[in-house]
């Protein structure tokens, strides 16, 4: 299949003689290929169907640390699925730590109307994005460390700026954000096991105050 190309060339065929639709985004694996936020929305709704679905447990006299548990195990999994290769800025990384806290809520049946902390609501968790981002990073270095497979050379690819205005995130882009080192310099550390390891638990993994 062809993603964006709106130029290439019509008519390509497999050799069964099959021609292959040319189309804008497909899934693969579970997640939507050219679009993260579109993987993120879809991912959002089978996170709540699978909260709606444990609403026993959560209605239950269980400890609220076991059913932390549950909901890191049937819920958060769901949310998060495939988030190594999401491309987000900020404003879209809040919107999924929102999302999360609404879950959160849901499976320890706090009510909104009572205006729960953060900190209440949270415990000793971080914040789903910090999750992202320290996965995201540790795939990131997986992949570049394959030499031997293309993505390595795909990876530290960036889109040029082609007119006036803010230049859009790329993947490496949203790395180096996180780790908090310049785009150029990530390669080298990638390459090094040890050195990008201490980069990727670096990554801010703090409770919410």
């Amino acid at each position: 299949m062809l993603v964006n190309m709106d130029d290439a060339k019509p008519g390509i065929t497999t050799t069964n003689g099959i021609t292959l639709k040319q189309v804008e985004d497909f899934k693969y694996l579970g997640s939507y290929i050219a679009d993260s936020r579109k993987d993120y929305n879809t991912r959002k709704g089978m996170a709540w169907t699978a909260c709606n679905k444990l609403q026993k447990i959560w209605n239950s006299k269980i400890s609220a640390a076991l059913k932390l548990k549950f909901f890191k195990a049937c819920v958060e999994p769901v949310l998060v699925y495939g988030c190594e290769t999401w491309t987000i800025n900020k404003a879209f990384q809040n919107r999924i730590d929102g999302s999360y806290t609404r879950l959160l809520m849901r499976a320890q049946n706090f009510s909104w109307k009572k205006h729960p902390t953060k900190k209440l609501i949270y415990g000793n968790l971080p914040p789903i994005s910090s999750v992202i981002a320290q996965r995201r990073a540790r795939f990131a270095g997986h992949c570049m460390r394959a030499e031997d497979q293309l993505i390595s050379k795909i990876l530290p690819l960036r889109l040029q700026q082609t007119s006036r205005g803010r230049r859009t995130l790329t993947f490496p882009d949203i790395i180096a954000r996180d780790v908090k080192l310049p785009v150029d310099e990530m390669r080298t550390a990638m390459l090094d096991r040890a050195v990008w390891r201490c980069h990727v638990h670096g990554v801010s993994m703090d409770a919410i105050d």
